[in-house]
């Protein structure tokens, strides 16, 4: 069951962490094919590896563009990585809110 993402987000963050989410859930659909190739000794194997991992690298970079979205729109004070107000913006470096896409 998805949960719906926290509120107080901008709708940038809102698509950022859905889009992660989807990616999150990919991810684990891959593995249990994966687990499920290997078990009943698959050649398809290394097809589902090679997709997990471009699964795996679009996650992380959705996570990171999320990450450094809420740090740098600071759109949700409650979260635990946002900075603090006492931090100058300069201690801060810039974040790109669209992921890099894989390929």
């Amino acid at each position: 069951m998805r949960r719906k993402p926290a509120t107080g987000l901008c709708p940038e963050a809102v698509v950022l962490l859905e889009r992660y989410s989807e990616l999150v859930t990919e991810s684990l659909d891959l593995q249990e094919a994966n687990f499920q190739a290997v078990v009943a000794a698959d050649v398809d194997v290394s097809r589902i590896q090679r997709l997990l991992s471009e699964v795996n690298k679009q996650k992380d970079n959705y996570k990171t563009a999320y990450i450094e979205h809420v740090r740098s729109h600071r759109c949700s004070v409650d979260w635990p990585l946002v900075d603090t107000p006492a931090e100058s913006k300069e201690t801060r470096k810039p974040a790109t809110s669209q992921p890099r896409d894989v390929g």
